[in-house]
């Protein structure tokens, strides 16, 4: 852990709530491909029948668009039990839209590992700016 902090990877991200985990379920959100044509999420860029409307034209208020909009954790058993579901938000809509069912976020199955992670990563930068300080002679530690 220490040489990895040491060479720089001291950047420990904590996952924190969030209104929406993708902009594809996002109201004005979209994905334009070299032809001008709207998708709501990268994985669908090719694929004609799921364009959502165009540059020109606009979205198209049908299926392809209501069934992204209508994305609800909130509505989803799983998602409403899970202990998680403030910081993962039902996880890759992607997923539960196209293939009906979930992938959550890896924070709920390695939360404690992550906040342990951090802590020492904290814990280690406190050091080295002490240290930092130190050889300045301004370390209350001297």
């Amino acid at each position: 852990m220490n040489k990895m902090l040491e060479r720089g990877f001291g950047k420990v991200m904590v996952p924190y709530p969030t209104p929406s985990n993708c902009a594809a379920v996002s109201v004005n959100s979209y994905v334009v491909d070299p032809k001008g044509d709207l998708y709501k999420c990268w994985n669908h860029i090719g694929h004609e029948e799921d364009k959502v409307g165009s540059v020109q034209k606009g979205p198209q208020f049908d299926t392809n668009l209501t069934k992204w909009l209508l994305f609800d954790p909130f509505n989803d058993k799983e998602c409403k039990n899970c202990k998680m579901l403030s910081i993962c938000m039902g996880g890759c809509p992607f997923t539960k839209v196209v293939y009906g069912r979930h992938k959550c976020r890896s924070i709920k199955f390695n939360a404690p590992a992550v906040l342990r992670l951090f802590h020492q990563a904290k814990a280690f930068q406190n050091q080295l700016d002490c240290d930092a300080s130190c050889e300045s002679d301004s370390c209350s530690a001297k």
